[in-house]
């Protein structure tokens, strides 16, 4: 799983946003010099975008 999806997903059951993410292998990719931002919620930082500014 992408931690950019963190920003569409939610729990199907009782619609819990944004859900945890539990990582057991991470995998270290080169990124662009822009990286994109998540439009609500940032997976890879866990927490709101409004608070990331």
């Amino acid at each position: 799983m992408k931690y950019r999806l963190m920003d569409l997903l939610a729990c199907p059951m009782c619609r819990k946003f944004p859900l945890t993410l539990y990582a057991f292998e991470v995998k270290e990719v080169e990124l662009p010099s822009k990286p994109k931002r998540c439009e609500i919620y940032c997976g890879y930082s866990s927490s709101k975008i409004d608070e990331l500014a």
